[in-house]
């Protein structure tokens, strides 16, 4: 891991309506420039302040670190290798290695593999799985990979399939494998068959496995934020101006505590006397970490008015989720105080260097503090082939208020079902209709996956009007519609209706 330095002395806006008045908590009234003098802008830190390690050069800098999550196991349709009818799985993993093929055919062998395993992990064993029945798996890992790009497509993560027995040496029901450039550049949702080959006898398929799978680069991100401005700010100071601030950071969570993460926080410049200021530059993040864990962290902005003598004041608050805006580039912020609105701040956000590899359908972490737009893709019917083989490898995208996401891949289908729900959080703090209606409409996009580029399959976009004109529903998986309208989630702890289109034909 990466050691990153304090990139500015943090400030927590939650502990108190007031910002500490020390001179160390706050920009110092040095800083204010004289009459008709522009405040100096700066960049807040310099990558190697905050990541020294990035700017020292490397012996050997093609070497990364890519971290695998996998979560939600399950497999299904299990053969019975026991005499009563029943199974006991469990699965074991290894993931890559350094292997090297050596030719022995001289000796009269074959091409034999030798090398050093990766890491090897198993999950715990599902007693009495019946004759084509499911075993859930409630295990989860974490576990890290070094190598090169090339060493992507070279090397693979091995799954193999055991029937586990007391007495005996466990039955060995079959494997699979999965290449790891295909795994960081595919889907996160993996179904794979687990095969049994046995010598001089057809291939048996022994379950189905299905699993999230998050293989990606561990990779330094460095978000920057500039042109940002703010309007109708709270007058905060008697001759009805203020001298506006902003806090801006990373939400802090039990795991960002524990790694004792730097880089996570930073104030801007002091504009003064004003309530509509801007900021050229307003400052930086550096982030260490994969790319689906920063699109689940949430942005924490405070405005604060400076004052000399007296505790700064607090103008406004706001929780942003990441999601979608390494993609869009652009914040909208509506900043609320004791439940009314206090102006709103806007800007723009940039990555200069993203990782080279994205995995695809990465799943939303919803959120109790959020109200999403849950777009449910059930199917398509009628497809234009565009393979060869009179199919198409199809998927949906849906793409909303600067947020972009995707159904699995369904391969050789020309009427796929879908059957899943995508969940695109709503950034706004005060929820109304005609807010969410100005976020302009849904677009529905349909593609046909090919290793050359995807093949565009056609649209429609859906206007919000639409939407928010329906009647109440609720998902298949949430139960039938409550009379009373529906609470927006799962598990149904907060009041925002959900609606479906009706007389959608997607």
């Amino acid at each position: 891991f990466l050691r990153a330095h304090a990139l500015a002395t943090p400030v927590s806006a939650a502990a108190s309506e007031r910002a500490p008045a020390s001179d160390s908590a706050r920009p110092t009234a040095a800083s204010k420039p004289a009459a008709g003098e522009a405040p100096e802008r700066k960049l807040i830190v310099n990558i190697s302040d905050v990541l020294p390690d990035l700017a020292q050069p490397k012996k050997n800098a093609d070497v990364r670190l890519f971290k695998l999550t996998v979560k939600n196991i399950r497999t299904t349709g299990v053969v019975s290798f026991d005499t009563d009818g029943s199974c006991d799985p469990y699965l074991r993993f290894t993931l890559g290695g350094d292997y090297k093929e050596v030719d022995l055919r001289h000796r009269g062998l074959g091409i034999e593999r030798t090398g050093k395993k990766g890491p090897v992990f198993r999950t715990k064993t599902i007693k009495g799985v019946k004759e084509g029945g499911t075993a859930a798996y409630k295990d989860s890992f974490n576990k890290f990979w070094k190598g090169t790009y090339d060493d992507l497509k070279t090397q693979e993560l091995k799954i193999e399939c055991f029937d586990y027995d007391l007495m005996t040496p466990d039955d060995y029901m079959g494997e699979c494998t999965l290449n790891l450039f295909e795994l960081a550049t595919g889907n996160v949702d993996i179904t794979k068959e687990i095969e049994l080959h046995e010598h001089g006898k057809p291939h048996k398929t022994t379950c189905t496995l299905y699993m999230e799978c998050y293989f990606q680069e561990m990779f330094p991100f460095v978000i920057n934020f500039h042109d940002w401005r703010g309007l109708k700010l709270k007058a905060a100071d008697a001759n009805g101006t203020s001298d506006p601030y902003v806090v801006m950071e990373l939400k802090k969570t039990w795991k960002s505590i524990l790694k004792n993460a730097k880089g996570r926080a930073f104030k801007s410049p002091i504009v003064f006397n004003t309530v509509y200021p801007e900021w050229p530059v307003l400052g930086q993040f550096c982030y260490y970490g994969t790319r689906s864990e920063l699109e689940n962290e949430d942005i924490s902005i405070t405005v604060w008015d400076f004052d000399r003598y007296e505790f700064d004041d607090k103008i406004g608050t706001s929780i942003v989720p990441m999601r979608g805006l390494l993609e869009s580039g652009r914040f909208d912020v509506d900043l609320m105080l004791d439940g009314r609105n206090e102006g709103k701040l806007e800007g723009y956000l940039d990555c200069n260097v993203l990782p080279r590899y994205r995995q695809h359908d990465d799943h939303v972490e919803l959120k109790e503090m959020y109200t999403y737009l849950c777009v449910e893709v059930k199917n398509c019917a009628d497809l234009m082939a565009t393979d060869a083989n009179g199919y198409t490898d199809c998927f949906v995208v849906v793409e909303w208020d600067g947020t972009r996401q995707q159904t699995r891949v369904m391969k050789e289908n020309l009427n796929p079902v879908f059957d899943e729900t995508l969940y695109i959080p709503i950034r706004l703090q005060k929820f109304t209709k005609e807010a969410i209606e100005k976020k302009g409409p849904i677009k529905i996009r349909l593609y046909d996956e090919d290793e050359e580029g995807n093949d565009f399959l056609g649209s429609v976009d859906i206007p919000l009007w639409r939407i928010t004109s329906a009647p109440p529903g609720r998902t298949p998986s949430e139960g039938p519609p409550d009379p009373a309208g529906h609470d927006g989630t799962p598990d149904g702890r907060r009041r925002a209706p959900v609606t479906h289109l009706p007389g959608s034909l997607l």
